[in-house]
């Protein structure tokens, strides 16, 4: 009982106070001694909810190692996607915390109470039984960011770019799983997921790319880790054989080749390292979606969600950008050799050298930004 009333509790916060911080925005307006009680009440509001999810994680291994169902009406209270969405709640706590961007005047609500409704929604989809249930939480967020916030100049373009690509894929992921053939259902569902992932071949230029777009890329990079966490839970417990072994297939040629076009976009073009390291996280992350790493998935999708909030800062908030992005990193790609050598030690030579064009500039990552705080704080 008390599992339920908690799992209920976490899963209802980020509506609530997303719904708290858009009242008081409205009652706000600009400036005033209201504006920063607002500004201090988004952050407290998200700790709230990361401490609810993280304090669900024992329920739920106290459940499966009891041997009770995990099975809550609708929801499915594995371990597996309390930590996952765990990970989605640290990244909007980080998205509270870090500096606000400027609003904009045709933005229906605040940009700090939007991320609160989406992260509820993707929560929910990691939580959801039903394949229809989970697709609808996955298409919905996009929607509602679209419709929120890609209101400015330039923005709403880039963002329905953006929706038209996840209704694609969401299609495509809801037909595979309800397709009566395995070897069909795994191939459409992970061609499905590489769309909402943003996996290779979406992430071939860089205007089709939400990752690499400053306006979208926390909503694009949140869905796209959701989606990843949600493929990983379908791994660890397949429907059958055929379907998982058709759908790693395809989640392992797409990691490799996203790490690929990643590793060279970082040897070739200078200004979006940031970027270009959250592409190879996403490419990493597909890897381990393959391989049936669960844990994995979330480890290597950590940094890179910390890190979203922080990439366009500039000064002395780089350095948390460069931790986050480069050495998450190094630490992932070696996990993940160790695990590929193990298995098909071809294919983790092979990531290696799909690898070798970013390591000089990950490399030059860290003393680059040090060097550059540094000069700014002698200076």
């Amino acid at each position: 009982m008390a599992a339920n009333i908690l799992l209920f509790c976490s899963l209802a916060w980020p509506f609530l106070a997303g719904t708290v911080v858009a009242a008081l925005v409205g009652r706000a307006g600009e400036g005033g001694e209201s504006a920063q009680r607002q500004s201090q009440l988004a952050p407290n509001l998200s700790l709230v909810g990361l401490v609810l999810m993280v304090f669900d994680i024992p329920c739920a291994w106290w459940l499966e190692i009891h041997g009770f169902a995990t099975q809550q009406g609708w929801m499915t209270e594995s371990s597996l996607a309390v930590t996952g969405a765990v990970v989605l709640h640290a990244s909007l706590v980080s998205r509270c915390f870090a500096p606000p961007r400027r609003e904009d005047a045709r933005a229906l609500l605040s940009r700090d109470a939007v991320p609160f409704w989406t992260t509820g929604l993707l929560v929910l989809a990691l939580m959801l039984s039903a394949p229809v249930a989970r697709a609808a939480m996955l298409l919905s967020a996009p929607v509602l960011a679209v419709i929120l916030l890609d209101t400015g100049a330039g923005c709403a373009l880039v963002g329905w770019n953006m929706l038209r690509r996840n209704v694609t894929g969401t299609v495509l992921a809801l037909t595979g799983l309800l397709h009566p053939n395995p070897t069909v259902s795994g191939l459409l569902t992970g061609f499905g997921m590489m769309l909402v992932s943003g996996l290779w071949p979406a992430c071939l230029p860089s205007r089709s790319s939400p990752m690499l777009e400053s306006v979208n890329s926390g909503e694009a990079l949140r869905l796209a880790a959701a989606a990843l966490i949600t493929g990983s839970l379908l791994t660890a417990a397949p429907q059958s054989m055929e379907a998982a072994q058709a759908f790693s297939f395809l989640m392992i040629v797409a990691g490799f080749l996203t790490v690929a076009t990643a590793s060279l976009r970082l040897r070739v073009v200078s200004g979006e390292k940031a970027a270009s390291l959250t592409l190879v996280s996403i490419g990493l992350a597909a890897i381990a979606v393959g391989i049936g790493e669960a844990l994995l998935v979330d480890l290597v999708l950590f940094g890179p969600l910390l890190a979203g909030p922080w990439r366009d800062m500039k000064g002395r908030g780089q350095w948390k950008v460069a931790c986050l992005l480069g050495l998450p990193v190094l630490g992932t790609t070696l996990l993940i050799v160790m695990v590929l050598s193990a298995i098909w030690p071809t294919v983790g030579l092979v990531l290696v050298l799909a690898l070798t064009p970013a390591w000089k500039p990950v490399l030059r990552f860290l003393p680059s930004f040090h060097a550059r705080m540094g000069s700014e704080t002698s200076g």
